[in-house]
Protein backbone atom coordinates (compact mmCIF):
# COMPACT_ATOMS: atom_id res chain seq x y z
CA UNK A 1 0.00 0.00 0.00
CA UNK A 2 1.63 3.34 -0.96
CA UNK A 3 2.60 5.75 1.76
CA UNK A 4 1.71 9.48 1.77
CA UNK A 5 4.82 10.46 -0.19
CA UNK A 6 4.21 7.85 -2.91
CA UNK A 7 0.55 8.82 -3.18
CA UNK A 8 1.55 12.47 -3.58
CA UNK A 9 4.05 11.52 -6.28
CA UNK A 10 1.41 9.50 -8.14
CA UNK A 11 -0.97 12.46 -8.10
CA UNK A 12 1.82 14.68 -9.39
CA UNK A 13 2.56 12.26 -12.24
CA UNK A 14 -1.08 12.26 -13.33
CA UNK A 15 -1.28 16.04 -13.02
CA UNK A 16 1.81 16.56 -15.17
CA UNK A 17 1.24 13.88 -17.75
CA UNK A 18 -2.41 14.49 -18.56
CA UNK A 19 -2.05 17.95 -20.20
CA UNK A 20 1.11 16.99 -22.06
CA UNK A 21 0.16 13.87 -23.96
CA UNK A 22 0.72 15.69 -27.21
CA UNK A 23 4.07 17.18 -26.28
CA UNK A 24 6.16 14.07 -26.71
CA UNK A 25 7.94 11.65 -24.37
CA UNK A 26 11.06 13.79 -23.95
CA UNK A 27 9.13 16.77 -22.57
CA UNK A 28 7.03 14.53 -20.34
CA UNK A 29 10.12 12.73 -19.02
CA UNK A 30 11.89 16.01 -18.27
CA UNK A 31 8.90 17.37 -16.39
CA UNK A 32 8.43 14.13 -14.44
CA UNK A 33 12.14 14.01 -13.59
CA UNK A 34 12.00 17.60 -12.35
CA UNK A 35 8.92 16.81 -10.26
CA UNK A 36 10.55 13.69 -8.84
CA UNK A 37 13.64 15.59 -7.75
CA UNK A 38 11.59 18.37 -6.22
CA UNK A 39 9.02 16.20 -4.48
CA UNK A 40 11.15 13.31 -3.29
CA UNK A 41 14.84 14.12 -3.26
CA UNK A 42 15.04 17.75 -2.20
CA UNK A 43 12.16 17.39 0.23
CA UNK A 44 14.18 14.97 2.32
CA UNK A 45 16.78 17.61 3.13
CA UNK A 46 16.42 20.33 5.69
CA UNK A 47 18.31 23.59 5.60
CA UNK A 48 20.39 24.25 8.71
CA UNK A 49 18.41 27.37 9.58
CA UNK A 50 18.73 27.04 13.34
CA UNK A 51 22.46 27.38 13.87
CA UNK A 52 23.56 27.83 17.47
CA UNK A 53 25.56 30.85 18.61
CA UNK A 54 28.61 28.63 18.92
CA UNK A 55 28.19 27.27 15.38
CA UNK A 56 27.82 30.72 13.85
CA UNK A 57 30.83 31.97 15.79
CA UNK A 58 32.92 29.01 14.66
CA UNK A 59 32.00 29.55 11.01
CA UNK A 60 32.83 33.27 11.21
CA UNK A 61 36.09 32.59 13.05
CA UNK A 62 37.06 30.17 10.30
CA UNK A 63 36.93 33.06 7.85
CA UNK A 64 39.44 34.90 10.06
CA UNK A 65 41.77 31.90 10.09
CA UNK A 66 41.49 31.44 6.32
CA UNK A 67 42.18 35.11 5.61
CA UNK A 68 45.15 35.06 8.00
CA UNK A 69 46.52 31.98 6.22
CA UNK A 70 46.41 33.80 2.88
CA UNK A 71 48.17 36.82 4.42
CA UNK A 72 50.84 34.63 6.01
CA UNK A 73 51.50 32.88 2.72
CA UNK A 74 51.96 36.13 0.84
CA UNK A 75 54.09 37.70 3.58
CA UNK A 76 56.40 34.71 3.73
CA UNK A 77 56.60 34.50 -0.07
CA UNK A 78 57.58 38.16 -0.35
CA UNK A 79 60.17 38.13 2.45
CA UNK A 80 61.73 34.67 2.66
CA UNK A 81 63.39 32.47 0.08
CA UNK A 82 61.73 29.20 -0.91
CA UNK A 83 62.02 26.23 1.41
CA UNK A 84 65.41 24.58 1.51
CA UNK A 85 65.67 21.00 2.77
CA UNK A 86 68.89 21.95 4.53
CA UNK A 87 67.16 24.67 6.54
CA UNK A 88 66.61 24.35 10.28
CA UNK A 89 63.80 22.05 11.33
CA UNK A 90 62.47 24.93 13.43
CA UNK A 91 61.28 26.78 10.34
CA UNK A 92 59.42 23.82 8.87
CA UNK A 93 56.11 24.66 10.63
CA UNK A 94 56.27 28.21 9.25
CA UNK A 95 56.80 26.98 5.70
CA UNK A 96 54.03 24.40 6.07
CA UNK A 97 51.37 26.74 7.43
CA UNK A 98 52.41 29.55 5.08
CA UNK A 99 51.94 27.16 2.15
CA UNK A 100 48.23 26.72 2.93
CA UNK A 101 47.04 29.92 1.25
CA UNK A 102 45.47 28.03 -1.64
CA UNK A 103 43.77 25.60 0.73
CA UNK A 104 42.45 28.61 2.64
CA UNK A 105 40.75 29.82 -0.54
CA UNK A 106 39.22 26.34 -0.90
CA UNK A 107 37.83 26.78 2.60
CA UNK A 108 36.42 30.17 1.58
CA UNK A 109 34.67 28.57 -1.40
CA UNK A 110 33.12 25.84 0.77
CA UNK A 111 31.94 28.40 3.32
CA UNK A 112 30.55 30.59 0.55
CA UNK A 113 28.62 27.68 -0.95
CA UNK A 114 27.23 26.85 2.48
CA UNK A 115 26.09 30.39 3.34
CA UNK A 116 24.70 31.32 -0.09
CA UNK A 117 22.79 28.06 -0.50
CA UNK A 118 21.44 28.36 3.02
CA UNK A 119 20.28 31.94 2.42
CA UNK A 120 18.60 31.07 -0.90
CA UNK A 121 16.75 28.04 0.43
CA UNK A 122 15.68 29.85 3.60
CA UNK A 123 14.40 32.71 1.45
CA UNK A 124 12.49 30.27 -0.76
CA UNK A 125 10.96 28.52 2.24
CA UNK A 126 9.88 31.83 3.77
CA UNK A 127 8.70 33.11 0.34
CA UNK A 128 10.92 36.20 0.64
CA UNK A 129 13.47 35.34 -2.08
CA UNK A 130 13.53 37.32 -5.31
CA UNK A 131 16.10 37.96 -8.00
CA UNK A 132 16.30 41.75 -7.46
CA UNK A 133 16.79 41.37 -3.71
CA UNK A 134 19.31 38.57 -4.17
CA UNK A 135 21.39 40.44 -6.75
CA UNK A 136 21.40 43.63 -4.67
CA UNK A 137 22.55 41.66 -1.63
CA UNK A 138 25.34 39.90 -3.50
CA UNK A 139 26.60 42.88 -5.53
CA UNK A 140 26.58 45.18 -2.52
CA UNK A 141 28.45 42.58 -0.47
CA UNK A 142 31.21 42.19 -3.04
CA UNK A 143 31.48 45.65 -4.57
CA UNK A 144 31.40 47.68 -1.35
CA UNK A 145 34.85 46.27 -0.62
CA UNK A 146 36.12 45.44 -4.10
CA UNK A 147 35.89 48.89 -5.68
CA UNK A 148 37.70 50.74 -2.84
CA UNK A 149 40.28 47.92 -2.76
CA UNK A 150 40.95 48.42 -6.46
CA UNK A 151 41.34 52.17 -5.94
CA UNK A 152 43.62 51.90 -2.90
CA UNK A 153 45.65 49.09 -4.43
CA UNK A 154 46.09 51.04 -7.64
CA UNK A 155 47.23 54.14 -5.78
CA UNK A 156 49.78 52.15 -3.74
CA UNK A 157 51.08 50.49 -6.90
CA UNK A 158 51.36 53.87 -8.65
CA UNK A 159 53.35 55.29 -5.75
CA UNK A 160 55.60 52.23 -5.63
CA UNK A 161 56.26 52.20 -9.36
CA UNK A 162 56.21 55.84 -10.48
CA UNK A 163 57.31 57.74 -7.39
CA UNK A 164 59.55 55.29 -5.54
CA UNK A 165 60.73 53.11 -8.43
CA UNK A 166 60.69 49.94 -6.33
CA UNK A 167 62.22 46.90 -7.96
CA UNK A 168 59.65 44.50 -6.50
CA UNK A 169 57.01 45.63 -9.00
CA UNK A 170 59.10 44.46 -11.94
CA UNK A 171 58.76 40.82 -10.88
CA UNK A 172 62.53 40.38 -10.65
CA UNK A 173 62.91 39.78 -6.91
CA UNK A 174 62.76 36.00 -7.17
CA UNK A 175 59.39 35.45 -5.56
CA UNK A 176 56.29 33.86 -7.06
CA UNK A 177 53.86 36.28 -5.36
CA UNK A 178 54.77 39.05 -7.82
CA UNK A 179 56.29 37.24 -10.79
CA UNK A 180 55.38 39.66 -13.60
CA UNK A 181 55.67 43.37 -14.29
CA UNK A 182 52.81 44.97 -12.36
CA UNK A 183 52.79 48.11 -14.52
CA UNK A 184 51.30 46.17 -17.44
CA UNK A 185 48.09 45.49 -15.50
CA UNK A 186 47.63 49.04 -14.18
CA UNK A 187 45.26 50.11 -16.93
CA UNK A 188 41.78 51.60 -16.88
CA UNK A 189 40.41 48.67 -18.88
CA UNK A 190 41.76 46.17 -16.36
CA UNK A 191 40.34 48.25 -13.52
CA UNK A 192 36.85 48.37 -15.04
CA UNK A 193 36.77 44.69 -15.98
CA UNK A 194 37.90 43.75 -12.47
CA UNK A 195 34.95 45.77 -11.18
CA UNK A 196 32.75 43.55 -13.37
CA UNK A 197 34.35 40.36 -11.95
CA UNK A 198 35.98 39.38 -15.23
CA UNK A 199 39.49 38.86 -13.87
CA UNK A 200 40.95 35.37 -13.89
CA UNK A 201 39.83 35.00 -17.49
CA UNK A 202 39.24 37.96 -19.79
CA UNK A 203 41.81 40.13 -18.01
CA UNK A 204 44.37 39.64 -15.28
CA UNK A 205 43.97 40.99 -11.78
CA UNK A 206 44.43 44.72 -11.41
CA UNK A 207 47.95 45.75 -10.36
CA UNK A 208 49.69 43.81 -7.61
CA UNK A 209 46.42 42.63 -6.05
CA UNK A 210 46.61 39.10 -7.43
CA UNK A 211 44.42 37.78 -4.60
CA UNK A 212 41.35 39.24 -6.31
CA UNK A 213 41.19 36.30 -8.73
CA UNK A 214 38.85 34.41 -6.39
CA UNK A 215 36.22 37.19 -6.41
CA UNK A 216 35.50 36.44 -10.05
CA UNK A 217 34.81 32.84 -9.05
CA UNK A 218 32.55 33.91 -6.21
CA UNK A 219 30.45 36.27 -8.31
CA UNK A 220 29.76 33.80 -11.11
CA UNK A 221 28.97 31.01 -8.66
CA UNK A 222 26.44 33.39 -7.11
CA UNK A 223 24.79 33.66 -10.54
CA UNK A 224 25.01 30.03 -11.66
CA UNK A 225 23.60 28.37 -8.55
CA UNK A 226 20.22 30.13 -8.32
CA UNK A 227 19.79 29.84 -12.10
CA UNK A 228 20.32 26.08 -11.77
CA UNK A 229 18.01 25.94 -8.77
CA UNK A 230 15.16 27.61 -10.66
CA UNK A 231 15.86 25.83 -13.96
CA UNK A 232 13.13 23.25 -13.38
CA UNK A 233 10.56 25.95 -12.73
CA UNK A 234 11.33 28.67 -15.26
CA UNK A 235 12.17 28.52 -18.94
CA UNK A 236 13.86 31.91 -18.61
CA UNK A 237 16.20 30.48 -15.96
CA UNK A 238 17.09 27.61 -18.30
CA UNK A 239 17.91 30.01 -21.13
CA UNK A 240 19.94 32.29 -18.90
CA UNK A 241 21.77 29.31 -17.39
CA UNK A 242 22.75 28.13 -20.87
CA UNK A 243 23.94 31.62 -21.87
CA UNK A 244 25.90 32.16 -18.65
CA UNK A 245 27.38 28.68 -18.88
CA UNK A 246 28.47 29.27 -22.47
CA UNK A 247 30.01 32.61 -21.50
CA UNK A 248 31.95 31.01 -18.64
CA UNK A 249 33.20 28.16 -20.82
CA UNK A 250 34.31 30.59 -23.53
CA UNK A 251 35.81 33.39 -21.47
CA UNK A 252 36.23 32.25 -17.84
CA UNK A 253 37.13 28.55 -18.00
CA UNK A 254 39.55 28.88 -15.08
CA UNK A 255 36.66 29.30 -12.64
CA UNK A 256 34.94 26.02 -13.58
CA UNK A 257 36.92 23.62 -11.31
CA UNK A 258 36.19 25.76 -8.27
CA UNK A 259 32.46 25.34 -8.82
CA UNK A 260 32.68 21.72 -7.69
CA UNK A 261 34.30 22.91 -4.45
CA UNK A 262 31.65 25.58 -3.98
CA UNK A 263 28.89 23.02 -4.51
CA UNK A 264 30.36 20.85 -1.77
CA UNK A 265 29.57 23.71 0.60
CA UNK A 266 26.08 23.82 -0.88
CA UNK A 267 25.68 20.17 -0.04
CA UNK A 268 26.57 20.82 3.59
CA UNK A 269 23.78 23.41 3.77
CA UNK A 270 21.13 20.79 2.99
CA UNK A 271 22.79 17.62 4.23
CA UNK A 272 20.72 15.88 6.91
CA UNK A 273 22.29 16.00 10.37
CA UNK A 274 23.79 12.64 11.16
CA UNK A 275 24.16 11.23 14.63
CA UNK A 276 27.81 10.63 13.86
CA UNK A 277 28.44 14.37 13.76
CA UNK A 278 26.84 14.87 17.15
CA UNK A 279 29.63 12.92 18.82
CA UNK A 280 31.65 14.85 21.33
CA UNK A 281 34.97 14.58 19.54
CA UNK A 282 33.73 14.56 15.95
CA UNK A 283 35.00 18.10 15.21
CA UNK A 284 38.43 17.32 16.64
CA UNK A 285 38.64 14.18 14.52
CA UNK A 286 37.52 16.05 11.40
CA UNK A 287 40.00 18.89 11.95
CA UNK A 288 42.83 16.45 12.60
CA UNK A 289 41.96 14.61 9.40
CA UNK A 290 41.90 17.89 7.47
CA UNK A 291 45.35 18.94 8.70
CA UNK A 292 46.75 15.46 8.08
CA UNK A 293 45.36 15.45 4.55
CA UNK A 294 46.93 18.82 3.76
CA UNK A 295 50.27 17.69 5.23
CA UNK A 296 50.27 14.50 3.17
CA UNK A 297 49.42 16.36 -0.02
CA UNK A 298 52.31 18.76 0.60
CA UNK A 299 54.78 15.97 1.34
CA UNK A 300 53.77 13.94 -1.71
CA UNK A 301 53.49 16.97 -3.95
CA UNK A 302 49.87 16.23 -4.85
CA UNK A 303 48.18 19.35 -6.21
CA UNK A 304 45.39 20.25 -8.58
CA UNK A 305 41.63 19.79 -8.72
CA UNK A 306 41.50 16.41 -6.99
CA UNK A 307 43.58 17.67 -4.10
CA UNK A 308 41.27 20.67 -3.76
CA UNK A 309 38.19 18.44 -3.80
CA UNK A 310 39.71 16.22 -1.11
CA UNK A 311 40.41 19.25 1.08
CA UNK A 312 36.89 20.55 0.46
CA UNK A 313 35.31 17.22 1.42
CA UNK A 314 37.44 16.99 4.53
CA UNK A 315 36.54 20.52 5.57
CA UNK A 316 32.86 19.80 4.87
CA UNK A 317 33.07 17.08 7.52
CA UNK A 318 34.18 19.80 9.93
CA UNK A 319 31.19 21.93 8.89
CA UNK A 320 28.79 19.04 9.44
CA UNK A 321 30.17 18.57 12.93
CA UNK A 322 29.81 22.29 13.64
CA UNK A 323 26.25 22.72 12.37
CA UNK A 324 25.15 19.61 14.27
CA UNK A 325 25.97 21.27 17.59
CA UNK A 326 22.78 22.91 18.79
CA UNK A 327 23.94 24.40 22.08
CA UNK A 328 26.85 26.17 23.70
CA UNK A 329 28.14 29.70 23.63
CA UNK A 330 31.48 30.81 22.15
CA UNK A 331 34.40 31.56 24.43
CA UNK A 332 35.93 35.06 24.38
CA UNK A 333 38.71 34.22 21.91
CA UNK A 334 36.34 32.48 19.52
CA UNK A 335 33.88 35.35 19.79
CA UNK A 336 36.64 37.90 19.06
CA UNK A 337 37.77 35.95 16.00
CA UNK A 338 34.15 35.64 14.89
CA UNK A 339 33.63 39.40 15.12
CA UNK A 340 36.68 40.01 12.97
CA UNK A 341 35.57 37.32 10.53
CA UNK A 342 32.10 38.83 10.16
CA UNK A 343 33.24 42.43 9.83
CA UNK A 344 36.77 42.48 8.46
CA UNK A 345 37.97 39.18 6.95
CA UNK A 346 36.83 40.08 3.43
CA UNK A 347 38.50 43.49 3.69
CA UNK A 348 41.70 41.89 4.93
CA UNK A 349 41.71 39.50 2.00
CA UNK A 350 40.96 42.24 -0.54
CA UNK A 351 43.52 44.84 0.57
CA UNK A 352 46.45 43.04 2.19
CA UNK A 353 48.57 42.25 -0.87
CA UNK A 354 49.19 45.78 -2.24
CA UNK A 355 50.09 46.87 1.31
CA UNK A 356 52.53 44.00 1.74
CA UNK A 357 54.11 44.55 -1.67
CA UNK A 358 54.91 48.23 -1.23
CA UNK A 359 56.10 47.69 2.37
CA UNK A 360 58.43 44.84 1.41
CA UNK A 361 59.63 46.79 -1.62
CA UNK A 362 60.71 49.64 0.68
CA UNK A 363 62.22 47.47 3.43
CA UNK A 364 63.92 44.86 1.22
CA UNK A 365 65.04 46.55 -1.99
CA UNK A 366 67.51 43.75 -2.73
CA UNK A 367 64.86 41.05 -2.61
CA UNK A 368 64.05 38.07 -0.41
CA UNK A 369 66.15 36.78 2.46
CA UNK A 370 66.90 33.48 4.15
CA UNK A 371 64.74 32.43 7.12
CA UNK A 372 66.78 33.93 9.96
CA UNK A 373 65.22 35.25 13.17
CA UNK A 374 65.08 38.97 12.19
CA UNK A 375 63.44 38.06 8.92
CA UNK A 376 60.93 35.82 10.70
CA UNK A 377 60.05 38.79 12.89
CA UNK A 378 59.57 40.85 9.75
CA UNK A 379 57.07 38.30 8.43
CA UNK A 380 55.17 38.42 11.72
CA UNK A 381 55.21 42.22 11.69
CA UNK A 382 53.90 42.34 8.14
CA UNK A 383 51.04 40.02 9.07
CA UNK A 384 50.18 42.27 12.00
CA UNK A 385 50.32 45.35 9.76
CA UNK A 386 48.01 43.73 7.22
CA UNK A 387 45.49 42.71 9.90
CA UNK A 388 45.38 46.21 11.34
CA UNK A 389 45.10 47.72 7.85
CA UNK A 390 42.31 45.27 7.01
CA UNK A 391 40.42 46.25 10.15
CA UNK A 392 40.77 49.97 9.38
CA UNK A 393 39.79 49.41 5.76
CA UNK A 394 36.72 47.42 6.81
CA UNK A 395 35.59 50.30 9.03
CA UNK A 396 35.46 52.45 5.90
CA UNK A 397 33.98 49.85 3.56
CA UNK A 398 32.72 46.45 4.70
CA UNK A 399 30.84 47.71 7.73
CA UNK A 400 28.81 50.02 5.48
CA UNK A 401 27.52 47.18 3.32
CA UNK A 402 24.04 47.36 4.83
CA UNK A 403 23.82 51.09 4.07
CA UNK A 404 24.94 50.51 0.47
CA UNK A 405 22.37 47.74 0.17
CA UNK A 406 19.57 49.98 1.42
CA UNK A 407 20.60 52.71 -1.03
CA UNK A 408 20.55 50.28 -3.96
CA UNK A 409 17.14 48.96 -2.95
CA UNK A 410 15.72 52.48 -2.74
CA UNK A 411 17.19 53.25 -6.15
CA UNK A 412 15.63 50.14 -7.71
CA UNK A 413 12.27 50.87 -6.08
CA UNK A 414 12.33 54.46 -7.31
CA UNK A 415 13.13 53.31 -10.85
CA UNK A 416 10.26 50.85 -10.73
CA UNK A 417 7.91 53.51 -9.46
CA UNK A 418 9.01 55.94 -12.18
CA UNK A 419 8.57 53.32 -14.94
CA UNK A 420 5.11 52.41 -13.72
Amino acid sequence: MPGPENAQLQREVVKLASPMKSKGPVVILARLQSSFLTRTFLSRFKVHADLSDWSEAWLSATRTVAAAAVVLGHARGLVLTDYDRNASVLVMPLYFFSSLGHEAVVVFFVLSGFWITRSILCGVESKTWSWPKYLIDRVSRLSTVLIPALVVGGLLDYVGIRLLGLNIYSGNTGGNVIADDVAHSLTLTTFLLNMLFLQNGIVECFGSNKALWSLSNEFWYYIVFPLAYWANRSLASVCLLVLVGAFIVAYLPAIIPGLAIWLIGSGVAVFPSLRLFGMRYSLAVALTSLIALMAISKLLGVFGVWSDVAVALSFSACLLAVVARKNGSPRPLLRLMAIFGQNSSYSLYAIHLPILVITVGILLPAGRRIPEFPNLLLVAGLCGLAIVAGWVFSACTERHTAAVRRTLKRFVQSRRAASS
